[in-house]
């Protein structure tokens, strides 16, 4: 199957049919991934994520309106490969992790981790569609979106400035001395983000890194969907 041809097919449908198909990836994307995070952070021995209420796959408590609501409407309205977004900050403790460096990497890992995993369950329901009958375009649209916004996720969470995924996995890789110098960009996170959204960098910046992905993705489902 082409991933190219279905989802020009899928921005060919109706604003409300692409909606719909939107619904259920976006929810398990942000649901599990956030879920994935706590559950790990509470593993690696911080008790007080059960107390903050986001031990839980329930979608509300992770929900930030600005990247869990908002971004994600603008994709639908104008559709893009590429998909940004993310969860409300997850409130974390690296002080309670047994090894706040190592643990602080696992926890971290999580989210894009999670997401890679959705992607390859999306890729499976997308090569199997053709054998859905009478659902298959139903299918075929949420799989292309499915894999579309968890790869966009993951790679998005990796980007090495911290608060992000990544750039929190690089505080906990680099010596203290560079941790600290690293750790100092965190204010301006949130700027650089919106630059580089505005700018229109992260299309020649995710663009190679999504098709790598995508074909490495789609390249682990086939060897099991003949």
């Amino acid at each position: 199957m082409n991933f190219s041809q279905s989802f020009s097919m899928l921005t060919d449908l109706p604003l409300l049919s692409r909606a719909i198909a939107y619904i259920l990836p976006l929810l398990f994307a942000f649901t599990v991934s956030a879920a994935a995070k706590a559950y790990a952070a509470y593993w690696c021995g911080d008790r007080s994520i059960k107390a903050s209420g986001r031990l839980t796959f329930h979608p509300l408590p992770h929900i930030d309106w600005l990247g869990t609501i908002a971004l994600p409407m603008l994709t639908i309205l104008a559709p893009s490969p590429i998909m940004l977004g993310w969860t409300k900050p997850l409130p974390i403790n690296i002080h309670a992790f047994k090894n706040p460096r190592r643990d602080l990497a696992l926890v971290s890992a999580a989210t894009p981790l999670a997401h890679f995993v959705m992607a390859l369950v999306w890729m499976f329901l997308y090569l199997l569609s053709p054998k859905m009958g009478g659902n298959a375009q139903a299918i075929e649209s949420m799989g292309v979106v499915g894999i579309m916004i968890n790869i966009s996720f993951m790679l998005f969470s990796m980007i090495p400035l911290p608060p992000m995924e990544g750039g929190m996995i690089l505080l906990s890789l680099l010596p203290p001395k560079l941790a600290n110098e690293l750790a100092k960009i965190q204010p301006y996170t949130f700027w650089i983000l919106i630059f580089l959204m505005l700018s229109g960098a992260f299309k020649y910046i995710f663009f190679p890194f999504f098709t790598v992905f995508l074909v490495l993705i789609q390249s682990i489902a086939s060897i099991f969907v003949a």
